[in-house]
């Protein structure tokens, strides 16, 4: 995350922008890496998913174990579409400050968002499907559009709104967020909720699929529920750009504010709660929509984030060496995810899943002891490049 004229003051201290980065940015997204690693493990490897889908049951998750290993990984999409906002912001900045016009750093962000876009269509797409492979009934050719679709979108969509200002920002991520939860709650109404998804709905706020005996599309993560996450991280880092008073006290009593919205609205139910809560216990009251994301999910997970950066910025510096697994993870993230999607994959295919969930903690433990090496490899790689050379897309 870049900004500049850094010391060994809290991140909302910092007031001057470079081409520097923030360490506590970084290692908030380190450690949503690392969680995420932990959700994909499971998957590839212990073959144990779950699947928060609108038009579908809560999952049964089995034990408190299954559930909080799945729950604590749901910080991981709105902690990369927020983080990424920030960086949008930041990087713009920087940019601007060496000369770039609006027009280039518009179109540096739609370079990386089609790469993003090509990765996701030919390696990611391969990984999963390697993982599960397609029945004999299947189609011919299978695209899938997963996170880094939602990123894209967001990445594309958010470098057109950099100068727009604070409140047309929380506006637009206010309207999408009401809109998805209104589609959702409409279709769910409805006798057939999956029945008749147009591709531009699909694309933009419903999760769903097509399918014929040669194509099959299928969008987990359309992009405008994505995009409230991305909006709230633009006006969190022009937040601490702006250093305004007050900023460092802010940051906590923000994050505990919308948990404490999310906990009104899941107690009340109503609107905002996909899936109601059915039953006693934590595991009912925690089991939140994630495809498309509710409103009590975004507020949630949204709370959780700001927490997470704010005990970052707040916990000295132990933290922020470079060589720190949660620095060079969150430099590098797209280097990460495929890697750790073909790491763990190639677990998964050359060797028996281990025992229970014990022995996937231990899998993902020793799989990120093995990637941090390369990674941090890749991140030394960057720093010597030049701010313009094409690696800096990875």
């Amino acid at each position: 995350m870049e900004l500049g004229n850094r010391t060994e003051e809290p991140l909302i201290k910092s007031t001057t922008l470079t081409d520097r980065r923030l360490p506590e940015l970084d290692a908030a997204r380190g450690l949503i890496m690392m969680l995420m690693a932990l959700d994909h493990t499971m998957e590839l490897v212990c073959r144990k998913g779950f699947f928060e889908f609108w038009a579908m049951c809560v999952p049964d998750y089995g034990s408190l174990q299954a559930f909080f290993t799945r729950f604590i990984t749901h910080t991981c999409a709105p902690g990369f579409a927020l983080i990424m906002g920030a960086g949008m912001v930041f990087f713009a900045t920087s940019r601007r400050s060496v000369g770039w016009e609006e027009a280039r750093i518009i179109r540096h962000y739609w370079i990386r968002a089609l790469v993003l876009v090509v990765i996701m269509l030919t390696l990611e797409n391969f990984v999963w499907q390697q993982a599960f492979p397609s029945r004999p009934d299947s189609p011919v050719v299978s695209l899938e559009f997963g996170v880094l679709f939602s990123l894209a979108g967001s990445m594309a969509l958010g470098s057109f709104l950099l100068k727009a200002p604070d409140g047309a920002l929380a506006g637009i991520g206010l309207t999408l967020a009401l809109t998805t939860q209104w589609i959702i709650t409409s279709r769910l109404g409805s006798p057939e909720p999956m029945s008749g998804v147009s591709l531009p709905l699909m694309f933009s706020f419903v999760p769903s699929g097509i399918r014929t005996p040669t194509l099959g599309i299928f969008v987990l993560y359309p992009v405008l529920p994505w995009f409230v996450f991305t909006l709230f991280g633009m006006i969190l880092a022009r937040r601490i750009q702006a250093d305004r008073p007050g900023t460092g006290k802010v940051l906590p009593l923000a994050g505990s504010a919308l948990i404490a919205a999310f906990v009104l609205l899941r107690t009340t139910g109503g609107f905002g709660n996909t899936h109601p809560v059915k039953g006693s216990g934590i595991m009912a009251f925690l089991a939140l929509n994630k495809y498309p994301p509710s409103l009590a999910y975004m507020l949630l997970f949204s709370g959780v984030n700001l927490l997470i950066i704010s005990s970052f910025s707040r916990a000295g510096h132990f933290w922020a060496r470079k060589d720190n697994p949660l620095q060079v993870f969150g430099k590098c993230p797209f280097f990460f995810y495929i890697l750790h999607l073909f790491f763990f994959l190639a677990v998964g295919k050359l060797f028996p899943a281990p025992p229970g969930y014990w022995g996937g903690y231990a899998c993902w433990a020793t799989g990120l002891s093995a990637l941090y090496w390369p990674c941090r490899a890749f991140v030394k790689l960057k720093a010597r490049s030049s701010p313009d050379s094409i690696i800096h897309l990875f």
